[in-house]
Protein backbone atom coordinates (compact mmCIF):
# COMPACT_ATOMS: atom_id res chain seq x y z
CA UNK A 1 0.00 0.00 0.00
CA UNK A 2 2.93 2.11 0.62
CA UNK A 3 4.38 2.02 -3.02
CA UNK A 4 0.89 2.53 -3.97
CA UNK A 5 -0.02 5.78 -2.18
CA UNK A 6 3.96 6.88 -3.57
CA UNK A 7 3.05 6.28 -7.23
CA UNK A 8 -0.44 7.98 -7.01
CA UNK A 9 1.09 11.27 -5.08
CA UNK A 10 4.19 10.75 -8.05
CA UNK A 11 0.99 11.05 -10.31
CA UNK A 12 1.06 7.85 -11.79
CA UNK A 13 -1.63 5.67 -12.22
CA UNK A 14 -1.73 2.98 -10.34
CA UNK A 15 -4.27 -0.06 -10.82
CA UNK A 16 -4.45 -2.96 -8.60
CA UNK A 17 -5.30 -6.57 -10.73
CA UNK A 18 -4.37 -10.03 -11.54
CA UNK A 19 -2.55 -9.98 -14.34
CA UNK A 20 -1.81 -13.19 -16.71
CA UNK A 21 1.58 -14.04 -18.40
CA UNK A 22 0.58 -12.25 -21.50
CA UNK A 23 0.53 -9.01 -19.31
CA UNK A 24 3.86 -9.98 -18.34
CA UNK A 25 5.28 -10.33 -21.82
CA UNK A 26 3.83 -7.22 -22.87
CA UNK A 27 5.48 -5.03 -19.61
CA UNK A 28 7.55 -2.23 -20.19
CA UNK A 29 9.11 -3.11 -16.53
CA UNK A 30 8.19 -4.93 -13.53
CA UNK A 31 9.10 -4.83 -10.04
CA UNK A 32 7.66 -6.87 -6.85
CA UNK A 33 7.53 -4.39 -3.73
CA UNK A 34 6.97 -6.47 -0.02
CA UNK A 35 7.40 -5.06 3.36
CA UNK A 36 11.01 -6.79 4.06
CA UNK A 37 11.86 -6.28 0.83
CA UNK A 38 10.92 -2.63 -0.13
CA UNK A 39 10.88 -2.61 -4.30
CA UNK A 40 12.69 -4.64 -6.39
CA UNK A 41 13.08 -4.56 -9.92
CA UNK A 42 12.22 -8.01 -12.06
CA UNK A 43 14.54 -8.72 -15.02
CA UNK A 44 12.74 -12.04 -16.01
CA UNK A 45 9.94 -13.96 -15.13
CA UNK A 46 10.50 -17.97 -16.76
CA UNK A 47 11.13 -16.77 -20.04
CA UNK A 48 9.34 -13.42 -20.29
CA UNK A 49 12.20 -10.34 -20.12
CA UNK A 50 10.28 -7.09 -19.95
CA UNK A 51 11.40 -4.70 -22.23
CA UNK A 52 13.83 -2.93 -19.56
CA UNK A 53 15.03 -5.88 -18.08
CA UNK A 54 17.08 -3.02 -15.58
CA UNK A 55 14.94 -1.04 -13.92
CA UNK A 56 13.39 1.31 -15.96
CA UNK A 57 11.91 4.74 -14.94
CA UNK A 58 8.86 4.34 -12.94
CA UNK A 59 10.71 1.96 -11.12
CA UNK A 60 13.95 4.13 -10.66
CA UNK A 61 11.76 7.26 -9.50
CA UNK A 62 9.63 4.99 -6.76
CA UNK A 63 12.83 3.78 -5.25
CA UNK A 64 14.27 7.24 -4.78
Amino acid sequence: MVVMGLARGAGLPVQECTITMYDLAQADELFLTASTRGLVPVSAVDRFVPKLAVPGPVTRRLMA
